[in-house]
């Protein structure tokens, strides 16, 4: 029978295949048409095995219906028919497609704009999902019933498993697993409740129910039960067992979470074996069943006429549309996760938005043509598309992303919040109730709709737990160490419930709880937030840990802004997780980004766990590679060689205190080093303290015998797994925190008072920025906060001067000055000291310091000594402003400085400066009163003398201020750059010149003389490039800078064709 004569025959054949029940719009199969002979045991499912109904299981969908008359492309008619789509509900949907080229043009315009970004991206899923879901239906009306509508199913899943893939993807350190695992529990509770629900609503609105077939409702409901116990069993398994985890026990919380993950891997090998028996069964074994029941439904369809009349697209034109659609869906996916940490930092939980946002955009087509079959009295068509979306979300999508997640490394389980899981357990058995009598109601369609929004407002109010953190608090009247609690978030403002008691953990019953704000300060109670795990470490290595000395250092860390949150900026950037931006001043916000590096995806591995480290000493020792240096040869003489005199036992100890590559390389000096290769004790001193693997001291205490050097490879940098690496990382981080713990106050013993008023010296300050605190905020500061200032005479003659500095990744702080008194051989010292991070320099006297100074405090020292020579740098002078304001004419006599927890943040001196005259009364002042970066400029460069600006302030309070004066040399070492120089650009916004770019030809320019002023540009600021012929000759003779209220202007004049040497400054 073809497809047009079934077609035509159908009205004929209802009273056949249907007989009334209720209505004319509710039927139900007849016994005559579609049981099985005696002999097949009077099963209601239909077999169509008699000879008077042959079954023919290649009949397409409906006839001509999936035929559109046309061959080819035809754009005009791609449109129209893409456009109109299959319903008025679509037709809508399609007018969305403006938003996707403007998310799009968006992302790449102004990325910075992150929930417009988020926001646009998320409504250009809706039309691109759609047709993606028009188009894989197109298709699928092109073939046999059952295998077209799998198709049509599966091309509505590709949107789904696109995000799933992205999402998993762009992972880093478990911050989107939430996210991806909520969003497959809100697929199914979407496509069940919200979706099923609508249909039976919005079908049974005019009609008293809708009859459905018996075999797709028992199969869907078996298979989603199967699913959903297959999704809960690594959730129960987790849940059950965290209770017995103990960091200290056999069984660790580390090894519950391994076991929960090989769970999860295998149980989605097994879903996805019941998808493929899944597939077999409708497509192989039991086709005539859903074959037959569709046919019907189709024939009894509202709009069967109109839709075999409707413009179809051609075989082409499918492939087109869908190609196109999911790139547009590819893209949109992409831009919308890159956003979606953006949104949860606005308050939005990552549970709301995997559980409700995400489903809805990604299943929209499939929602969109399930309620209109729906509304067409295609209830079997309708269920099949809530159902068979649910069943392949479960059984093929979820173990997917598993599986994909498995390939790229990362740890993403089917370990759901036992709360969600059960959500969807309970769904589908609410589901399977209303399914169970093969009838449906518009009561049961909204009471299915109610469900999923009391679900939707649960996920709203849903908190992201953090478990296994503590706090360092401030109370009224002391510091003290809480127990381990939860992290919670309430308006905005961040606190921790934990336990008053150190001993309690937030899972222990009978606990008394406070509240301790972090990241701010609320009724003079505030506190400092340790992970448990990283407060353990830094007690492994410094215990035990000065509580009242631990807040005075933490409250000396400035909080800076960092994107939408705030940051404590140490200096060090976590060793890895953060790098400073070379496109910022050191003193300027931003100066921090985010890091794509080893250490930031090793972030998250947890970094103590005594058992690994366990199983690392009883693993199967990797022999190490031979020495290439033979015992007993050098390439010295025996002469000269010194060490050989030694015994070896002193050797060896002098080794011990070196770094290993070092050590080793003295083997090509002395024959007496060659043994410490194969020395065990050698290797043994390596995990020690101060040795690279200090922070494997466990080891030590390993019973029995150890090949050390075996170990020592065993946990190289190529060897070591994520999670010791962040254990290396944090180590490393709590010994920079326990040298600012170390640091000893000096206290006022050794300073010499003045005994009367310095009044005839002059004063000179610096310091950073003291002054400027954000007010919005009572704990959230930028700048430096003053704790203790000290005041001495110095000492007319010296021996030497010290510095003790406090070493922050790439820059230092001066945690404390020494004077040496050569007179009486006394110390005075300010501020901090320690032994072993103390440095010195000869000087018999000093004329002040040029000091490198930053936002946060004083980096370095560089004395003056009596002839105008100048010591070495005490610390590191790189990220700060150069100034010589406390440069005296003749030695200093008194000095004051300033500290907060653990570094000089303020220093002034008291002294003779040189005398003003009409010669240097601009040069000097521009020398000698500014901060310069990045070093003050050289006496024979030509500065601007005839600046409207007064470079000294007349208020003391002004006088010392953190004003930086940026330079750029872009004409180089005596002009050398000037040749190269092809123009010069001006970045301004409406009001102010924000940047100066220098043009060159050569690419071998350096990166500091090609611009003047570090600022992101943005889409709205200006550029005006003025062009220079430098190859020919032609150079800047005279800049005129415009100063006003409103406008800031530059003013470039040229002549040729000699070559002077020029500087550009900006304030």
């Amino acid at each position: 029978m073809g497809g047009t004569d079934w077609l035509s025959a159908s009205p004929a054949s209802d009273s056949d295949t249907y007989r009334k029940s209720g209505n004319a719009d509710s039927m139900t199969p007849s016994p005559s048409r579609l049981a099985r002979p005696e002999s097949q045991g009077g099963s209601i499912l239909p077999t169509h095995y008699d000879s008077s109904s042959p079954h023919r299981p290649g009949n397409v969908r409906v006839g001509t219906a999936g035929e559109s008359g046309r061959t080819g492309i035809h754009p005009i008619h791609f449109v129209v028919v893409c456009f109109k789509s299959t319903c008025t509900l679509s037709m809508l949907v399609n007018i969305l497609w403006p938003f996707v080229p403007a998310a799009i043009a968006l992302h790449f315009a102004s990325p910075e704009f992150h929930v417009w970004v988020f926001a646009l991206n998320y409504v250009a899923m809706l039309p691109a999902a759609n047709l993606l879901g028009f188009s894989g239906a197109e298709l699928a009306k092109k073939l046999p019933k059952t295998p077209g509508i799998l198709l049509e199913t599966m091309w509505s899943s590709v949107v789904e498993i696109v995000l799933f893939i992205v999402l998993v993807s762009k992972d880093k350190g478990g911050d989107l697993v939430p996210v991806v695992q909520a969003a497959i529990l809100g697929s199914i509770l979407a496509n069940l409740l919200l979706c099923l629900g609508l249909c039976f609503f919005l079908g049974g609105i005019g009609r008293d129910e809708q009859v459905f077939h018996r075999v797709i409702s028992e199969v869907g409901s078996g298979l989603l039960l199967v699913a959903g116990f297959g999704l809960l069993i690594p959730s129960t398994f987790d849940a059950a067992l965290s209770g017995m985890t103990k960091p200290d026990s056999h069984f660790t919380a580390a090894m519950l979470s391994d076991s929960t993950l090989k769970i999860s891997r295998a149980t989605a090998v097994i879903l996805l074996v019941s998808f493929s028996i899944y597939l077999f069964y409708n497509l192989h074994s039991h086709y005539s069943i859903y074959d037959e029941v569709l046919r019907n439904d189709e024939a009894r369809g509202d709009d069967r006429h109109l839709e075999a009349a409707r413009t179809k697209l051609t075989l082409c034109e499918c492939f087109l549309a869908i190609s196109i659609s999911l790139a547009c869906v590819c893209m949109s996916a992409v831009f919308l996760v890159q956003d979606i940490h953006h949104i949860v930092e606005r308050g939005v939980s990552e549970y709301f938005l995997g559980l409700i946002l995400v489903p809805l955009v990604e299943k929209a087509a499939e929602h969109v043509t399930a309620i209109d079959e729906a509304w067409d009295n295609q209830i079997n068509f309708a269920l099949f598309h809530c159902l068979a979306p649910s069943i392949q979300t479960a059984l093929l999508n979820a173990p997917l992303a598993v599986i994909v997640a498995w390939g790229l490394g990362k740890e993403m389980g089917l370990s759901f919040p036992i709360f969600m899981i059960v959500m969807v357990v309970l769904a589908i058995l609410v589901v399977g109730s209303f399914l169970r009598d093969n009838r449906s109601t518009y009561l049961e369609g909204a009471l299915c709709v109610l469900v999923y929004v009391i679900i939707a407002v649960t996920a709203w109010f849903y908190p992201h737990v953090t478990p296994s953190l503590g706090s360092v608090y401030h109370a009224p009247s002391e510091i003290r160490l809480s127990g381990v609690g939860l992290r919670k978030a309430q308006h905005h403002d961040d606190y921790y419930r934990v336990p008053i008691a150190e001993s309690k953990r937030w899972d222990d019953s009978n606990c008394r709880w406070t509240l301790v704000p972090v990241l701010t300060q609320r009724a003079g109670r505030y506190g400092f937030v340790f992970h448990d795990t990283c407060w353990d470490i830094l007690e492994q290595r410094g215990r035990p840990i000065p509580l009242d000395r631990l807040m005075e250092v933490l409250n000396s860390v400035p909080l800076s802004r960092f994107r939408n949150g705030r940051l404590y900026t140490w200096g060090h950037g976590y060793h890895g997780l953060l790098r400073f931006n070379d496109n910022r001043y050191p003193w300027q916000r931003g100066r921090w980004t985010k890091r794509l590096s080893p250490a930031a995806r090793n972030s998250t591995h947890y970094p103590y766990s005594p058992q690994a480290v366990q199983d690392l000493l009883n693993s199967s020792p990797i022999p190490p590679p031979a020495s290439r240096i033979v015992p007993g040869h050098s390439s010295s003489r025996p002469c000269e060689d010194y060490f050989t005199r030694l015994p070896q036992e002193i050797v060896q100890e002098i080794a011990s205190y070196l770094p290993t590559t070092i050590a080793l390389r003295l083997r090509l000096l002395s024959c007496a080093f060659v043994p410490l290769f194969f020395s065990q004790g050698f290797w043994a001193s390596r995990f020690r303290h101060g040795g690279d693997r200090e922070f494997l001291s466990e080891a030590l205490a390993k019973p029995g015998s150890c090949d050390w050097r075996t170990l020592y490879r065993q946990t190289n940098r190529e060897n070591i797994s994520p999670a010791l690496q962040n254990r290396k990382r944090i180590w490393d981080l709590a010994g920079s925190l326990l040298q600012k713990l170390a640091l000893q106050w000096a206290g006022s013993s050794s300073l010499r008072r003045p005994k009367q008023k310095l009044a005839e010296y002059r004063w000179r300050g610096i310091h950073g920025n003291l002054t400027e605190i954000d007010t919005r905020y009572e704990r959230v500061s930028e700048f430096a906060q003053l704790v203790d200032l000290q005041e001495t005479l110095v000492p007319s003659h010296m021996a030497r001067i010290g510095a003790s500095i406090i070493r922050n990744g790439d820059t230092s702080y001066v945690a404390g000055i020494q004077l040496f008194s050569a007179e009486d051989e006394k110390v005075i010292s300010l501020g901090y000291t320690a032994d072993e991070i103390t440095s010195f320099v000869d000087a018999n006297c000093a004329k002040g310091f040029i000091v490198s100074v930053g936002r946060e405090g004083i980096h370095a020292l560089q004395p003056v000594r009596d002839d105008g020579t100048l010591s070495p740098w005490l610390g590191c002078p790189d990220r700060g402003g150069i100034t010589r304001r406390l440069v005296c004419n003749e030695p200093v006599v008194a000095l004051s400085a300033g500290f907060d927890g653990y570094k000089m943040i303020h220093l002034s001196v008291w002294g003779k400066q040189i005398p003003v005259t009409r010669e240097t009364q601009f040069y000097g002042r521009l020398m000698n009163h500014l901060i310069w970066f990045p070093d003050v400029p050289g006496p024979n460069l030509c500065l601007n003398e005839a600046s409207s600006f007064n470079p000294v302030p007349t208020k003391r309070s002004d006088v010392d201020g953190f004003r930086i004066m940026c330079c750029s040399m872009f004409g180089g070492p005596g002009g050398a750059f000037l040749r190269f120089l092809t123009g010069i650009s001006v970045i301004f916004d409406s009001v102010h010149i924000t940047s100066v770019e220098f043009l060159y030809t050569s690419e071998d320019i350096p990166h500091s003389h090609r611009r003047l002023g570090r600022r992101r540009h943005k889409a709205r600021f200006h550029r005006f490039t003025f062009d220079i012929d430098g190859p020919r000759g032609e150079f800047i003779d005279r800049v005129d800078l415009a100063l006003g209220i409103h406008a800031d202007g530059l003013m470039v004049f040229t002549l040729s064709p000699s070559w002077p040497v020029l500087e550009l400054t900006m304030l």
